[in-house]
């Protein structure tokens, strides 16, 4: 019975973490947390949309996607370090986006699907759309 029962302790230690998570998104700075991811991704699929319409780059609109993933990042610290430091190299990402290889990307875990993901799943969001790969 113990043993049974200490098996259970991390997956009870897991559902405390989620559980806090979903507490500290309520006040009002996990709201601007919030809002953050939302404008994060909003501004990313528009870019991302413009150019695939073979719109040129625009690294000043690229700065902004940066400025908008960092701030994210900040305002996602003691919520998900996780996703905070994901959308901290994300922002990082936006500054030079040539540098990076999909393989980077893919092992960095910040394509706009895999953070947009995890995103969801922090705000306890269906995903109904996969989104954009940038």
């Amino acid at each position: 019975m113990l043993e049974a029962l200490v098996g259970l302790l991390p997956l009870l230690s897991g559902l405390l973490k989620d559980a806090s998570k979903k507490r500290r998104l309520h006040d009002d700075r996990g709201q601007a947390a919030v809002e953050a991811i939302l404008r994060a991704v909003n501004e990313t699929k528009l870019y991302l949309s413009a150019l695939s319409r073979a719109t040129p780059r625009d690294t000043s609109r690229e700065a902004e996607l940066s400025r908008y993933w960092t701030d994210t990042a900040a305002k996602l610290r003691g919520i998900d370090e996780d996703l905070a430091q994901r959308c901290r190299l994300k922002g990082e990402y936006w500054t030079a986006p040539e540098k990076w290889d999909a393989q980077q990307l893919e092992k960095a875990r910040i394509l706009l699907t895999q953070v947009l993901a995890d995103a969801d799943t922090l705000l306890g969001w269906q995903r109904t759309n996969p989104g954009q790969a940038g």
